[in-house]
């Protein structure tokens, strides 16, 4: 082999190694850009994160396959802490306060349906003062319709606070959600009163905050 023949194979050997290592390079930022927490800025120019780290303490529920036998029934609830789209920190907890956690994903057409119908009543009829509606927003997807949640939450006027949910989908798992939106009915001593998966009309929500009111202690 002559002397310019192997400068060839080394210098095409170099290049070989520059190109697969610019590969990996790349590949590496793809890899950052997926990790990474999504993130948006609303029009005051604050920051808001759309998922974020959540704990949870205390067992998980069962995931819901039928609302007139669920498991869960009984079952106390999982503390689970996380932060609002503004870094707020927001808890559910057994705190001697009946809670309704809401369970909704932004790209979610039931549920673009349930949050205005929600709110609407209530604006008009109102929470009652011991029963606690906590929001749950969970599969932040940028590559999906209605992205982001945040801004989605703040065009529906919706008042309740909000947790935003890791990437993973953990406390949207813990509370055994199978469907959105996802309802969990807690009752003042920290116990699932009831679950329910899609779109609950606004009767059957009302009265059934309703119980939980009524059976809160004085």
């Amino acid at each position: 082999m002559s002397s310019a023949s192997a400068l060839v194979r080394k210098r095409g050997g170099s290049m070989i190694w520059i190109v697969t290592a610019a590969g990996l390079i790349a590949l590496f930022a793809v890899a950052i850009v997926f990790t990474r927490p999504s993130s948006t800025v609303d029009k005051a120019g604050r920051g808001n994160s759309e998922t974020g780290a959540v704990s949870v303490k205390g067992d998980s529920l069962p995931a819901l396959a039928d609302a007139r036998r669920d498991p869960a029934v009984g079952m106390s609830l999982p503390e689970v802490s996380g932060s609002s789209f503004e870094g707020t920190k927001v808890t559910v907890s057994n705190d001697g306060v009946a809670k309704v956690v809401l369970v909704g994903a932004h790209w979610c057409p039931h549920c673009q349906v349930e949050i205005p119908r929600l709110q609407e009543w209530i604006d008009r009829q109102g929470m009652p003062e011991d029963v606690e509606l906590v929001t749950l927003s969970t599969a932040a997807d940028p590559g999906q319709p209605n992205y982001p949640p945040s801004q989605w939450l703040e065009r529906e006027g919706w008042t309740a606070p909000v947790i935003a949910d890791d990437v993973s989908g953990t406390a949207s798992e813990v509370l055994g959600t199978s469907g959105f939106p996802f309802f969990v009915f807690v009752n003042a001593d920290g116990t699932v009163h009831s679950r329910f998966a899609g779109e609950l009309p606004v009767d059957e929500f009302a009265s059934t905050v309703a119980t939980l009111s009524n059976a809160a202690p004085e």
